[in-house]
């Protein structure tokens, strides 16, 4: 529309132009030797009009036709820049689709074409190098993957945009191949500089755990956890298999076991299989107390009945702990083995050996166990039914998924 209205203004002043000049008169003379052209005023100014119109329009042609092998060169290139961008394409495609052996062949093939890229020559070929590289170790072809590392090794790393592609690769073919030292020396020079950097720290997790580097293994699960990198479960997961080791180091050494639990938060330390842990260890070093402490706060803070199993062996104060497994009775009415089984003992520890022989029953009835059967033959041996006592023995010996059988069958021949 605004094209529209320029043209025809243009036109309009073009129109009174011409009827001005008509009715003004005036004639232009041409002279060239014997020849003479006259012409009237507005002829001569349209006719220069045309000459410059047809001139404009001959260098523009002119211009366009020598410019014909400039254009062709230019789509040359843009069709081989095309060309490279969909090989390029291509050979990521086939590595997202586990195709390893077309990217080793794509990535020889692409390398060739890397003399006339200019700028974008260095990172295209860090990445080719890197897939190239990935595509062998997935092949396990130990000699392929070193010759691209290599040529990934010989590009100015150091200067580029991205200085750490090398150690990072390294450290992860090292943990797949179950090096985790090797990994941590890869990782060395980025470990300070590169702590928030979530794909760094979480090839440190796996490098850790690797290298049962239980304490290091806490500390970076806590800073992924902080920055939402890992689920809460797999949080809980690697606290609790660091804190088992840990513990199982520090055997019945208190201050060892003090160490231990100070790498925990107290959320942390309220996990169930956490806690479940550290009371095993404080059990082991002969003090209930703190391990009767733990659980209640732990089941204060989630519920978990695997704990109250270990509670009732917790020989603290039985009359008070009686208490308080009544009042969680009470909260959790319909509980199962476990809820069943701690009660029986506590009853059992009270002296109330009508109750006890009621819950351990039912707590057999409920699911039978290596622990339950032996906590239902001592009862029964208490009782002086010596058969029973035996029968039980016996049943829980025979049960050999649990560790309590061979404890179960070190003690029945008494029988």
């Amino acid at each position: 529309m605004t094209k529209l209205l320029g043209y025809a203004i243009v036109m309009a002043v073009l129109v009174a132009l011409v009827l001005g000049l008509q009715s003004h008169g005036g004639a232009v003379s041409i002279w060239w030797a014997d020849w003479r052209l006259d012409l009237s005023l507005a002829t001569a100014l349209f006719a220069l009009a045309g000459i410059f119109i047809a001139h404009l329009i001959f260098t523009r042609m002119l211009g366009w036709v020598m410019d014909i092998p400039t254009r062709i060169r230019r789509a040359q290139a843009r069709r081989a820049e095309l060309a490279r961008l969909k090989a390029l394409a291509d050979l990521a495609l086939d590595f997202h689709e586990g195709r390893y052996a077309r990217v080793m062949k794509a990535a020889d093939d692409f390398q060739k074409d890397f003399a006339d890229l200019q700028e974008a020559q260095r990172p295209v070929s860090r990445l080719v190098s890197v897939m190239a590289a990935r595509a062998a170790h997935e092949l396990r072809d130990s000699l392929l993957r070193q010759r691209w590392l290599k040529r990934l090794a010989s590009d100015d790393l150091g200067s580029s945009d991205h200085p750490h592609l090398l150690a990072l690769t390294e450290a992860q073919f090292a943990l797949d191949e179950h090096h985790p030292q090797q990994a941590l020396e890869s990782l060395e020079g980025l470990i300070k500089g590169e702590r928030r950097q979530i794909h760094t720290m979480r090839l440190l997790m796996r490098a850790y755990q690797l290298g049962e580097q239980w304490t290091d293994l806490i500390r970076i699960t806590k800073l992924l956890e902080n920055r939402h990198a890992i689920s809460h479960l797999v949080g809980d997961h690697n606290r609790e298999i660091a804190i088992r080791q840990l513990l199982r180091s520090a055997g019945a050494d208190p201050q060892a076991i003090k160490g231990a639990v100070g790498l925990l938060s107290r959320e942390d330390l309220h996990q169930p299989g956490v806690a479940m842990a550290v009371a095993q260890a404080y059990l082991a070093a002969a003090r209930p107390g703190e391990a009767r402490r733990l659980i209640e706060a732990a089941l204060r803070e989630k519920w978990d009945d695997r704990l109250l199993t270990l509670y009732a062996q917790c020989d603290d104060n039985p009359a008070a702990q009686l208490a308080q497994m009544e009042a969680w009775s009470a909260q959790h009415p319909g509980g199962g083995h476990e809820m069943h089984l701690a009660l029986g003992r506590l009853y059992h520890r009270t002296k109330q050996m009508g109750k006890a022989g009621v819950y351990l029953e039912q707590a057999v009835s409920i699911k039978k166990t290596a622990e339950g059967l032996m906590s239902l033959a001592a009862w029964a041996d208490d009782q002086g039914d010596v058969d029973a006592a035996r029968r039980h023995w016996r049943e829980a010996a025979s049960i050999r998924s649990t560790p309590q059988a061979a404890q179960a069958r070190s003690v029945a021949p008494q029988y």
